[in-house]
């Protein structure tokens, strides 16, 4: 370093113990200032005025409490934490919407059109991503699937990245992005 930052290093240090040895030492008394004429000459009228007045009697009540007694009144209340616990996922969002039907095929043999493929696909939902390059998780409609999981009419999980999963019926693959609030 050259001399120039040396002095200025040692400056800043100097300040910084300055302040620091100013903020930590005892507190003194420091005399007070001094009131003028006309403040004392208030003062006193407040001091007469305050002592012409009656005092207020306190407004606030105090009660004794035996706390034998109250310990002895409390009761104990039998509760069953599972049986008033309502379910809920804490993967399913609290806001958006919360169910888009899936279309498919209107028989079971029959195979749907690619555009109605497509429609089934895009009408999915992923609202989470836990992506880990070993094992990513996503929760798509609401089901946490993991790579090459099978969803309802025959909708695979191909492949899940960072931002997007890739969903496959049949023949046709397509990304599904992460919905963002």
């Amino acid at each position: 370093m050259n001399q120039r930052q040396i002095y200025i290093l040692v400056g800043l240090v100097l300040v910084l113990g300055g302040v620091l040895w100013h903020q930590m030492r005892p507190t003194q008394d420091y005399p007070q200032p001094q009131p003028s004429a006309g403040e004392e000459q208030q003062a006193t009228a407040n001091q007469s005025a305050a002592q012409q007045r009656p005092a207020a009697a306190p407004s606030v009540q105090t009660a004794q409490v035996n706390l034998d007694e109250l310990l002895e009144s409390v009761q104990e209340v039998e509760f069953d934490y599972d049986a008033e616990r309502t379910s809920r996922n804490p993967m399913t969002p609290l806001a958006g919407p919360r169910f888009l039907a899936v279309g498919g095929a209107e028989s079971p043999g029959a195979q749907p059109e690619p555009t109605q493929l497509e429609a089934a696909l895009r009408a999915m939902r992923v609202s989470g991503i836990l992506f880990d390059a070993a094992n990513p998780l996503a929760v798509v409609n609401d089901e946490v699937v993991g790579e090459g999981a099978e969803l309802s009419q025959g909708v695979r999980v191909s492949a899940i990245e960072s931002d997007h999963v890739v969903l496959t019926m049949g023949e046709t693959s397509i990304p599904i992005y992460i919905e963002e609030y």
